[in-house]
């Protein structure tokens, strides 16, 4: 149905999921969210076709974004395919006279280095959304947190870097900020989106083993 295409928007994710999560919580014996990696939830069974297209909606778009669970050198060569199709969409942007749409420029930060953010606000909640509901997409949720863990690993050195290398007066900081979310369980990193995003402009230069993944 087209219902289901069209939730893949990511203009509709949070009421998407909003109508899932209503859903589960006026179910009876209603299933409870993972806590922890390999911890299976309960199962729900839609008992309306607008719950029924809630969660095949909110299955559809743990899909469009299955490439986040899977094993980390095909994670990384799906991130380096669309950003470097971001990066050709800004090209033709700039050279239309138009400003490069965000994440599209390729001399700023491309979607590789925005990967903490969008596991922690998009992705993790997606599947354990979807793991709450169904129990057999667990090993989603495991491998979309195991790509966290390795992205936290390869950038957190990067962000440590850019707050401690020298800066004039003029510059402006980039607030880099940790914080832990119950819900997601994850590391969300903002920063100022008027300064530097952590000095690195490619793909292979924020994440070493990209450079051996073919893309």
């Amino acid at each position: 149905m087209f219902e289901l295409v069209l939730g893949t928007d990511m203009a509709d994710h949070r009421a998407i999921l909003g109508r899932l999560q209503a859903a589960l919580a006026e179910a009876p014996g209603a299933p409870t969210a993972p806590t922890r990696v390999g911890e299976p939830a309960g199962r729900f069974s839609p008992r309306s076709q607008d719950e029924a297209i809630a969660l095949l909606q909110v299955a559809i778009k743990a899909s469009d974004l299955g490439h986040a669970a899977l094993g980390w050198n095909a994670h990384l060569r799906w991130v380096g395919l669309l950003e470097e199709e971001f990066f050709a969409q800004g090209d033709r942007e700039k050279d239309m006279g138009w400003s490069a749409s965000p994440f599209m420029d390729r001399d700023g930060a491309g979607l590789s280095e925005d990967q903490i953010p969008f596991f922690g606000k998009v992705v993790v909640p997606l599947f354990q959304l979807l793991a709450q509901a169904l129990p057999e997409s667990q090993p989603m949720l495991d491998g979309a947190m195991g790509n966290l863990g390795l992205w936290e690993d390869a950038l957190g050195p990067v962000i440590l870097a850019d707050l401690e290398r020298p800066r004039s007066q003029s510059e402006p900081v980039a607030e880099h900020r940790m914080e832990n979310e119950e819900q997601t369980q994850a590391a969300a990193v903002r920063a100022d989106r008027h300064a530097p995003r952590w000095g690195l402009k490619r793909f292979s230069r924020i994440v070493p083993s990209a450079g051996k993944v073919s893309l």
